[in-house]
């Protein structure tokens, strides 16, 4: 088993009366990729906020290479700085070009001279395929081209985890294979990453560890095999019952 490098322990958020998030533990692995799953409302956007402080918890430790992440300090700042966040909405800067956007991490975050941040951004936006529209504003592209953008962006400013939140879910089906197959790139290449997602086939084809969760709990966690043909919580089989109907009965998505 490889090096845990980020763990979660007793990860509990509430929004005013709502107990979003009851008390979550797991741990992520040198190269492993992780997929959430659940219903809307089921706490995992929050829970992947909250690991790289866009939200605070109120009580819980997110640790990275044993660093608690939820501090704030100097060294948890530079901690975070490992973890790329890529958004369900891309938050591209409308008024800067793609290689504009993807230059501006590497340069303010990372310090990097202009024409190193140059030749990095230049580098992700070609290995997500973008390199032909470097100079193109976000509006002139579409929804899967901004988002390959946005991964470009966020692997640019080099982390050893990537966090996906619902990277698809913005798109128009038929723009959603471009994105999935950005991401299956990032997997074969063994990056690390947490994956929040409505598309059960991301993460039963991609991911090395599931984890389900309910109403701000994990319910179950295991490989994905196991999660979604032999799931031992009733809401698991419940939830994953839901998303075969909707798919047979339905081309949209879960």
């Amino acid at each position: 088993m490889s090096q845990v490098i980020l763990s979660a322990r007793g990860i509990k958020k509430t929004f005013g009366n709502q107990d979003v998030l009851r008390g979550i533990d797991f741990d992520v692995h040198q190269g492993e990729v992780l997929a959430i799953i659940g219903s809307s409302g089921s706490g995992k956007s929050t829970l992947l906020r909250c690991l790289n402080r866009l939200e605070t918890v109120d009580s819980g430790t997110v640790m990275f290479h044993g660093v608690n992440l939820q501090e704030n300090s100097k060294t948890a700042n530079e901690a975070r700085k490992k973890l790329g966040m890529v958004f369900q909405q891309f938050n591209l800067f409308s008024n800067l070009n793609i290689l504009q956007n993807c230059m501006l991490g590497p340069e303010k975050v990372n310090k990097l001279e202009r024409q190193a941040a140059r030749e990095t951004a230049l580098r992700y936006l070609t290995d997500v395929g973008m390199a032909a529209y470097v100079e193109a504003k976000p509006l002139q592209l579409s929804g899967g081209q901004q988002q390959r953008a946005a991964i470009a962006r966020a692997l640019a400013l080099e982390p050893e985890v990537m966090l996906f939140d619902e990277p698809t879910s913005a798109l128009d089906p038929e723009l959603v294979g471009e994105v999935l197959d950005v991401i299956r790139q990032l997997a074969k290449a063994g990056r690390t990453m947490v994956i929040v997602t409505h598309e059960m086939q991301v993460a039963l084809e991609l991911a090395d560890t599931v984890l389900f969760m309910d109403s701000g709990l994990v319910v179950e966690q295991g490989p994905p095999e196991l999660v979604f043909n032999e799931p031992k919580e009733a809401r698991t089989a419940a939830f994953l019952a839901r998303y075969t109907e909707a798919r047979l009965g339905s081309p949209q998505r879960e």
